[in-house]
């Protein structure tokens, strides 16, 4: 029997927590600095199944002679014949210039990390389908981010283990005081032999668990990094979708960047204050400034010995093969390479491509529209609904959330000490207000650690007990559970059903109707829902 999926709650209501993410969604993100439609989730959908603007023929990293390495690897990588000959297809069109591209990214983690992940590919292929079926040729990718460096987020999803109903967690990557490696390149490691064993653990009924178990010893066995374990995984569950990956750390891919580096070299300062600036006006309007000055003072980074260092951009080497972009620049690069029709993004990506707006504009890169992913809860068949309203209101737990309202208390308590210290001290008001703005700004960091560890907590208080795997550590479960993990429980019907339920969620997103959904699954062993 077909695994069934329902639209739920309306996402500007599910995700109220997330206000800018949730007035996209609603047609009312009217900041004056947008242009026309690009504060309307519906409207760029449809300008995402329109043909591309202002350019024909192949793209930068598509016309490049980077594309015959990158085509024997990744040929090597999917699953079978029929694929194969697809991507050769799809490639041609690409290196003619007669298809377009369809992307969404993420850095890999552990058991191929946290199951939105699987939601924004499988969304990425549906509007590329959507797309040829309109006459519009498109192939989508998935740019893998192995090119990060952030272990905690990459290792944070976790598995489960029905028995005792508890989760599975990742070992830590010991560090020794040393700048954390590039995760993509990570092999051997503690918790890659954990995702083995669980998944041989899961695998004794066969099907997709198996392949998957069978995937990571030979990983294991032929010491794989963890960008081609994640590669080999999303292609297997996306096989006969067209669905090609590029990978952030190819050497390759930045050689051919090379011509926009030279322009963030020239423009470097012009850079930093568009991000800085557009990110204070989002504050102004009561939203949140996703990348700091740290971060767009650090706009590249060189790869040194597997770890990432700081690049000036002044001091552009002449090959930039070892060079890659920090976080303002990382979409920037993809959208300059690729040309994409349009890009799957959630809330956290919606906040920080706003506040690239004037970043874009800079280097003269055309922004793509984007486009919602699906947003998704797994649940056992018969499960009360009410249950996630109830997490909804009482949990409110959203990353962009602390640090929205610990930029409402910074601005808050910077404008009462730059008065104290007008007032009653004695000094200039612009004296006061540099010296108000450089304290607030170091105790507003512990003021949002505190706030998502209160956040964290009221969660797991609200959240049902059992099954466990609904609400991980009493989390939104797509951010927490690792989609190896669902993979391996529900199988191809599930990859399938969330294919199904991502092309019904773009076609109720064109009439301005986005909702959440529900997946209903089969429940794991003797489990009860409590």
């Amino acid at each position: 029997m077909m695994m069934q999926f329902k639209p739920q709650e309306k996402l500007q209501t599910a995700l109220a927590a997330s206000e800018l993410f949730a007035a996209w969604v609603d047609g009312r993100l009217n900041a004056p600095f947008l242009k026309p439609g690009h504060g309307d989730a519906r409207v760029e959908l449809e300008m995402a199944l329109a043909p591309v603007e202002g350019h024909r023929g192949p793209t930068p990293l598509f016309g490049s002679s980077w594309v015959p390495g990158w085509a024997e690897d990744l040929a090597e990588d999917l699953p079978d014949a029929g694929d194969r000959a697809a991507f050769r297809e799809n490639l041609g069109r690409l290196r003619d210039g007669a298809a377009d591209v369809v992307v969404t990214g993420q850095q890999p983690g552990f058991l191929g990390g946290p199951l939105y992940t699987l939601y924004k590919i499988a969304t990425a292929v549906e509007l590329a389908r959507l797309r040829t079926e309109r006459g519009l040729p498109t192939v989508p990718v998935f740019w893998s981010g192995d090119d990060d460096d952030d272990l905690a987020e990459a290792l944070s999803p976790v598995a489960w283990d029905p028995g005792p109903d508890q989760a599975v967690r990742a070992t830590a990557v010991p560090l020794d005081g040393k700048r954390a490696p590039v995760i993509g390149r990570l092999s051997r490691q503690p918790w890659q032999e954990e995702a083995a064993a669980w998944l041989t653990s899961s695998a004794k009924s066969g099907g997709l668990a198996g392949e998957l178990a069978d995937l990571w010893s030979m990983a294991r066995a032929e010491d794989w990094p963890l960008s081609r374990v994640n590669r080999r995984l999303v292609l297997r569950l996306f096989s006969g979708s067209g669905l090609v990956v590029v990978s952030g750390d190819d050497p390759g891919l930045h050689t051919v960047s090379h011509p926009l580096y030279e322009t963030i070299r020239e423009r470097g300062e012009a850079l930093r204050e568009a991000g800085h600036s557009r990110g204070r006006e989002l504050v102004d309007m009561g939203w949140h400034a996703q990348i700091n000055d740290r971060s767009l003072a650090r706009p590249l980074f060189r790869i040194v010995d597997g770890r990432r260092v700081p690049q000036p951009s002044s001091e552009l080497p002449a090959d930039t093969a070892g060079i890659r972009p920090g976080v303002m620049l990382r979409s920037p690069v993809q959208d300059w390479l690729l040309r994409p029709a349009a890009v799957v993004v959630g809330p956290g990506e919606l906040a920080y491509l706003r506040q690239l707006d004037a970043v874009y504009e800079v280097l003269g890169v055309p922004r793509p529209p984007l486009v919602p992913r699906l947003f998704a809860w797994a649940v056992p068949r018969d499960f009360p609904v009410q249950r996630l309203e109830d997490f909804r209101k009482a949990g409110r737990v959203d990353p962009a959330a602390g640090a929205r309202l610990a930029d409402r208390a910074a601005k808050e308590a910077g404008r009462l000490l730059a008065t104290i210290l007008t007032d009653e001290v004695g000094l200039t008001p612009d004296r006061a207000a540099d010296l108000a703005a450089g304290r607030t700004r170091r105790w507003r960091k512990g003021v949002e650690a505190m706030l998502k560890d209160e956040m964290r907590r009221q969660a797991e208080r609200a959240a049902p007990s059992r099954p466990g795997w609904v609400f991980p550590d009493g989390q939104r479960q797509e951010r927490k559970l690792a989609l190896g993990c669902a993979a391996a429980f529900w199988g191809g019907d599930f990859v399938a059903t969330v294919r199904r339920a991502a092309r019904a969620h773009l076609e109720m997103g064109a009439t301005g109707d986005w909702r959440e959904f529900t997946l209903e699954v089969p429940a794991l062993g003797q489990e009860k829902v409590k």
